[in-house]
């Protein structure tokens, strides 16, 4: 259930919301986690189950390790949660991939295990075994209720594509919230920026490069045209998720994480990471880059931890060696600025470092758009020249494109706008939000892109 469809924004959310205010506050998480369980059985009725595994066994093992006294117990309760978690996403994620290349390799005695993905998986388990961890480090205390717990890991507002929030990030606000008017109202702006981020630009940007993808590039004008414009589509789709998300929270009186900070002006690829998928990078250094040992290890053992910790973020977003390559890329880079870092403490001026970060992301995005190798390698060929420059793309797009560029780069994100509440405001908002509507759903609309993962 896309929270841009007509039975999310007029059906289920109004009635969430009345019967939310409606009852006391003591019972509230109970419904959110009931409501929440509605709406992912919109979405994958038949994988609701495996989501109430999850969250089952995470609960009991939180409970277990704060009543164990030995170290022992608390690691062998630990590595219950992560051992069910990982292995929900290795079966349902990766065993296809898995088996499909052990017997592409000779070994066809292997079974081919394939089997549907369930919809925000690789988000729910991230999200629900991080709890598990912070208690083994004592940074959180337990849930108080199995439904606190159950609204925290499944709240629908982020349960399909994120943020991935930790339970140390809400842990007071599941027992004790404000709800007002005015954070209903700035909840409200962030649905509707988040919604025309959606329905106005990503939309428009993929009706534009989706047919140059399907037809092919005829030469390098299209083919940078198609990856620029996939750039904005994976972007606004994303942050406009993200956007609505923290939204709902807000009506519901939750202060979600921020998930983006205008990623394409990043100085470095590093700096990227700090404002793309935020939530994501942050848990990936949380719990993969530094337990791995970090940068206090010796430099080589910093480029090989930066590596690993990349390539696994590549396969957590899908079951390719697309994606093990953009993982790799990012990986790389990450690693060749820190060694550069370290040997001159000359930076070029700010544009050029803008433009050589947005240069490696657009390489790295072939990868992630394109779903074959061999398709990804013709597409970097025709990125090269290798074709010649080829048929510029029409007028129109190429006027999309520099309309696309202005938004990117001149105005600031959502989490920077002054969320006023005066009724000019709130007019303006409720303009903006039947202007998406009516030209969404007049030239239709697509899937968020992260459902996928």
């Amino acid at each position: 259930m896309p929270f841009f469809e007509v039975t999310f924004l007029f059906g289920f959310l109004p009635v969430t919301l009345v019967i939310y205010y409606a009852l006391p506050s003591r019972i509230r998480n109970a419904w959110l986690f009931v409501a929440s369980g509605v709406f992912y059985a919109f979405s994958s009725w038949a994988f609701l189950p495996i989501l109430m595994f999850s969250i089952v066994v995470d609960y009991v093992v939180g409970q277990r390790i704060d009543r164990s006294e030995s170290a022992r117990a608390r690691r062998v309760w630990l590595g219950c949660s992560l051992a069910t978690n990982l292995g929900l996403l290795a079966y349902f994620k990766y065993a296809g991939f898995l088996t499909s290349n052990l017997r592409a390799a000779g070994l066809t005695s292997v079974p081919l295990l394939e089997a549907a993905l369930p919809v925000g998986i690789s988000f729910y388990t991230f999200q629900s075994m991080s709890y598990s961890i912070d208690l083994y480090r004592g940074v959180v205390r337990p849930a108080r209720s199995f439904a606190s717990f159950g609204a925290f890991v499944s709240m629908f507002p982020q349960l399909v594509a994120g943020p991935i929030v930790r339970f140390r990030e809400l842990e007071e606000q599941l027992e004790e919230r404000t709800h007002s008017f005015e954070r209903f109202a700035q909840g409200i702006q962030f649905f509707v920026w988040g919604l025309a981020k959606k329905l106005l630009v990503a939309d428009t940007a993929a009706s534009l490069c989706d047919p140059i993808f399907r037809a092919g590039a005829t030469g390098s004008a299209e083919a940078w045209s198609a990856v620029f414009l996939y750039a904005v589509q994976i972007y606004f789709d994303f942050s406009g998720y993200s956007d609505m998300a923290v939204g709902l929270g807000k009506m519901l009186g939750f202060e979600l994480p921020q998930n983006f900070a205008s990623p394409y002006k990043a100085v470095s690829l590093s700096d990227f990471w700090r404002r793309w998928h935020i939530t994501l990078s942050t848990w990936l250094r949380d719990n993969l880059y530094i337990p791995l040992g970090g940068n206090r290890r010796g430099t080589a053992r910093t480029y090989v931890n930066l590596m690993l910790t990349m390539l696994l973020g590549g396969l957590w977003h899908g079951a390719s060696w697309n994606f093990i390559i953009w993982g790799a890329i990012h990986g790389g880079v990450l690693a060749l600025e820190r060694a550069l870092r370290s040997r001159t403490t000359w930076s070029p001026p700010i544009v050029i470092r803008r433009a050589a970060v947005f240069l490696v992301v657009l390489v790295a995005w072939v990868f992630f758009r394109i779903e074959t190798l061999e398709d990804a390698t013709q597409w970097l060929s025709a990125m090269a020249f290798v074709d010649g420059i080829g048929a510029w793309p029409a007028a129109a797009t190429l006027l999309a494109i520099a309309g696309f560029a202005c938004l990117i780069w001149i105005p600031p994100n959502t989490h920077q706008r002054t969320l006023e509440t005066t009724p000019r405001r709130l007019a303006e908002v409720m303009l903006l939000f039947v202007v998406s509507l009516v030209v969404g759903y007049g030239r239709g609309t697509s899937p968020f892109l992260y459902f996928r993962f």
